[in-house]
């Protein structure tokens, strides 16, 4: 019987006989050279209850498995495990600058009383020269309009409301708004 990958179909006991002669037709494709490699592809975890399953598929000559194999149901708790032991300081043990692009990284120990941290840390990548005060300068004038151009009231609140002078500090409250507007 040659190799039928639809076979055994899908939630079907299985038949010892038809999955012996399974066997023996992907040994005997192996034997004849028609299969060249063998490839685990995934093996991924279902949901319990659900059925395991494998998937075989020959892909220029490769074997390619697929496997779902279901989680066991999550169990209780267990017993509450012994009491660590207790520590008194953590320190930095060091920190080590990295050049710029390696990954950082951390370890730690701990020698019974003290945890010990050592550190690595990239740089980061060298700039391109910087800018100069007039290039700053330039940069914020290019953002919002000045509002240095805003005159001031010069003017002291009266003792009793004055409509005049309110109106003064609305429109020149409305002069601000619009010079700070980009």
């Amino acid at each position: 019987m040659p190799f039928d990958r639809n076979q055994p179909t899908e939630f079907t006991l299985a038949d010892a006989g038809q999955i012996r002669a399974q066997f023996n037709a992907l040994f005997d494709l192996f034997m004849a050279g028609s299969i060249t490699g063998v490839q685990m592809d995934a093996v991924n975890s279902i949901d319990p209850g659900q059925p395991a399953s494998v998937t075989a598929q020959i892909i220029d000559g490769v074997m390619h498995f697929t496997f779902n194999i279901p989680r066991g149901a999550p169990g209780g708790p267990g017993p509450a495990g012994p009491q660590g032991p207790p520590f008194a300081n953590a320190i930095i043990g060091g920190v080590a600058t990295l050049n710029a692009g390696e990954n950082a990284w951390v370890t730690m120990s701990f020698d019974g009383t003290n945890v010990q941290f050592f550190f690595g840390i990239p740089r980061g990548i060298d700039g391109s020269g910087g800018i100069t005060p007039q290039q700053l300068d330039n940069a914020i004038l290019g953002t919002s309009r000045n509002t240095n151009n805003v005159a001031t009231l010069n003017q002291t609140a009266d003792a009793d409301y004055n409509p005049t002078q309110m109106q003064a500090l609305m429109n020149k409250l409305d002069e601000h708004i619009n010079s700070a507007r980009r």
